[in-house]
Protein backbone atom coordinates (compact mmCIF):
# COMPACT_ATOMS: atom_id res chain seq x y z
CA UNK A 1 0.00 0.00 0.00
CA UNK A 2 1.15 3.09 -1.04
CA UNK A 3 1.78 5.91 1.76
CA UNK A 4 -0.05 9.45 0.26
CA UNK A 5 1.82 12.49 1.90
CA UNK A 6 -0.51 15.21 2.96
CA UNK A 7 0.78 18.41 1.52
CA UNK A 8 1.16 21.31 4.17
CA UNK A 9 -0.55 24.46 2.49
CA UNK A 10 -0.23 27.78 3.69
CA UNK A 11 -1.46 31.30 2.32
CA UNK A 12 1.43 33.32 0.57
CA UNK A 13 1.16 36.83 -1.17
CA UNK A 14 2.41 36.41 -5.02
CA UNK A 15 2.55 39.09 -7.12
CA UNK A 16 0.28 41.38 -4.94
CA UNK A 17 -2.59 38.54 -4.94
CA UNK A 18 -3.53 35.91 -2.23
CA UNK A 19 -3.00 32.54 -3.13
CA UNK A 20 -1.33 29.26 -1.53
CA UNK A 21 1.79 27.23 -1.29
CA UNK A 22 1.97 23.71 -0.51
CA UNK A 23 5.43 21.97 0.40
CA UNK A 24 4.69 19.12 -2.15
CA UNK A 25 3.02 19.23 -5.56
CA UNK A 26 -0.87 19.05 -5.44
CA UNK A 27 -2.28 16.05 -7.19
CA UNK A 28 -5.69 14.35 -6.79
CA UNK A 29 -4.16 11.43 -4.49
CA UNK A 30 -3.28 14.57 -1.94
CA UNK A 31 -6.12 17.03 -2.35
CA UNK A 32 -9.80 16.50 -1.96
CA UNK A 33 -12.76 16.04 -4.27
CA UNK A 34 -9.89 16.50 -7.02
CA UNK A 35 -10.28 16.15 -10.71
CA UNK A 36 -8.34 15.59 -13.91
CA UNK A 37 -8.75 17.50 -17.14
CA UNK A 38 -6.83 16.37 -20.22
CA UNK A 39 -5.48 19.84 -22.38
CA UNK A 40 -3.66 18.89 -25.34
CA UNK A 41 -2.85 15.60 -24.47
CA UNK A 42 -1.39 16.30 -20.99
CA UNK A 43 -3.37 15.37 -17.68
CA UNK A 44 -3.28 18.53 -15.27
CA UNK A 45 -5.21 19.20 -11.88
CA UNK A 46 -8.42 20.39 -12.89
CA UNK A 47 -10.31 21.25 -9.78
CA UNK A 48 -9.71 20.22 -6.52
CA UNK A 49 -9.57 21.88 -2.74
CA UNK A 50 -6.96 21.65 -0.42
CA UNK A 51 -7.36 22.32 3.56
CA UNK A 52 -5.10 25.42 4.07
CA UNK A 53 -3.25 26.00 7.44
CA UNK A 54 -4.05 29.78 9.21
CA UNK A 55 -1.62 31.23 11.39
CA UNK A 56 -4.03 30.40 14.34
CA UNK A 57 -2.94 26.88 13.76
CA UNK A 58 -7.04 25.66 12.58
CA UNK A 59 -7.07 24.87 8.83
CA UNK A 60 -9.52 26.45 5.64
CA UNK A 61 -10.59 24.72 2.86
CA UNK A 62 -10.17 26.35 -0.15
CA UNK A 63 -10.59 25.48 -4.13
CA UNK A 64 -7.03 24.83 -5.76
CA UNK A 65 -6.87 27.37 -8.89
CA UNK A 66 -4.14 27.61 -11.48
CA UNK A 67 -0.47 26.15 -11.07
CA UNK A 68 1.78 29.13 -11.15
CA UNK A 69 5.29 28.53 -10.20
CA UNK A 70 7.62 26.58 -8.53
CA UNK A 71 10.28 27.95 -5.93
CA UNK A 72 13.39 27.36 -4.98
CA UNK A 73 13.93 27.33 -1.07
CA UNK A 74 17.17 28.06 0.54
CA UNK A 75 17.47 25.01 2.29
CA UNK A 76 17.23 23.38 -1.01
CA UNK A 77 13.36 22.05 -0.66
CA UNK A 78 10.71 23.48 -3.24
CA UNK A 79 7.37 25.18 -2.65
CA UNK A 80 4.45 24.89 -5.25
CA UNK A 81 2.14 27.85 -5.67
CA UNK A 82 -1.27 27.75 -6.93
CA UNK A 83 -4.00 30.30 -7.59
CA UNK A 84 -7.49 29.89 -5.67
CA UNK A 85 -10.69 29.70 -7.04
CA UNK A 86 -13.09 32.28 -5.06
CA UNK A 87 -17.15 31.50 -4.70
Amino acid sequence: MKKITKPTVTFTNYKGEWMIKSDIKLTAENTIDSEYETICGKKILALGSVEVLLESGREKTVLIGEYEMCIKNNDGTESHVYSMHNF
